[in-house]
């Protein structure tokens, strides 16, 4: 079964929760949490799904690494975001990050867990995990054998 299109799912109500509070993005291309330069200090952007607030992907991945319960909220809104997109420029708009979202999944459903324990069937993710995870061959051999 092949994945729907970014247009199938927009039709079938794909959306990103986001405070309207947050939909006035501002004009630099700078980090909000150390203030470096795109370009200049780093090269990716880190995107929250569910804000527009801007980090540089050292800034957001010290941020997730701290053992807090708040470590997967905006350190800026406080909004709860799972994942974080890693993305060489930044949206212009809320089609075109929905569009690097969605992009960012399927490179990902084609990309093999690294968290996936092929012994146990099992993936520390769980259910929140974008990856590939390969089917158990165990059954299939006993069945066919």
């Amino acid at each position: 079964m092949s994945s729907p299109s970014f247009e199938e799912e927009e039709a079938t109500g794909f959306t990103i929760h986001y405070h309207l509070k947050h939909e006035v993005r501002p004009k630099t291309k700078q980090c909000e949490k150390c203030e470096a330069w795109h370009r200049e200090k780093f090269k990716r952007f880190a995107i929250l799904l569910n804000c527009w607030h801007r980090f540089c992907e050292d800034c957001i991945k010290a941020h997730r690494s701290e053992e807090n319960p708040k470590r997967k909220l905006c350190p800026i809104c406080g909004v709860y975001s799972e994942h974080i997109v890693p993305a060489l420029w930044w949206p212009r708009s809320f089609t075109e990050k929905k569009r690097m979202i969605w992009n960012w999944k399927n490179t990902c459903a084609r990309t093999l867990c690294r968290e996936y324990n092929p012994e146990t069937g099992e993936c520390s993710w769980g259910d929140v995990c974008f990856f590939a995870h390969p089917l158990l061959m165990s059954g299939v051999v006993d069945f066919m054998s």
